[in-house]
């Protein structure tokens, strides 16, 4: 086997690593919202699972501001506090999105170490086409980075009978280093035609 294989391999599985921690994540999030309807009365856990189970991450994590602050409504300082969490998660999905659904090409020396990624969006002004820049160190602070969200969520569930508990485990999330990809937009106003 080739080196360029090796990395391409090694490559391939760190994305696998990513997908499933990702969906960890989601996992996490709907959990942390069935916790919370259950904490506010309601009996039946099913009732929550059907709403949300075939929500996506952006949708899930929109909920979970809304249902905090119904969950917590005397805490003056949870609002701030949510928000500050869950801010860089919206730039997770975008990135994860980019990495799962992006056309990937590889190129450094002898076409391995990094990729490059492509993917095409329609606006009402025409084409964005995003392109990103990764490589398996990104990926792997990527996992890391999940690691710790996910590690967030179940001690928020943790502690859902003590608003005080929760506020602390929230504001005491931190990432040193989170992950940021290379991330270029082109828009693209005009469409050609090969006629």
């Amino acid at each position: 086997m080739t080196t360029e294989d090796q990395e391409q391999l090694r490559y391939d599985a760190t994305i696998g690593l990513f997908v499933r921690d990702f969906e960890h994540f989601v996992d996490a999030m709907r959990d942390f919202i069935f916790e919370c309807f259950t904490k506010n009365g309601l009996n039946d856990k099913r009732l929550a699972e059907i709403m949300v189970a075939e929500l996506t991450a952006r949708p899930i994590l929109d909920f979970i501001p809304p249902i905090f602050q119904v969950s917590y409504p005397s805490q003056n300082d949870a609002k701030k506090a949510i928000d500050n969490f869950i801010k860089p998660l919206y730039k997770l999905i975008e990135d994860r999105n980019l990495i799962i659904h992006g056309y990937h090409v590889g190129f450094g020396a002898e076409g391995v170490g990094s990729y490059s990624m492509k993917k095409k969006k329609t606006q009402q002004k025409g084409l964005r086409v995003d392109i990103g820049i990764i490589d398996v160190p990104l990926l792997n602070r990527y996992l890391r980075y999940l690691d710790s969200v996910n590690r967030t969520f179940v001690g928020m569930r943790q502690q859902l009978g003590s608003e005080k508990g929760i506020i602390r485990i929230i504001k005491t999330f931190r990432v040193d280093d989170p992950p940021e990809m290379s991330l270029a937009k082109i828009k693209e106003s005009t469409f050609s035609s090969d006629t």
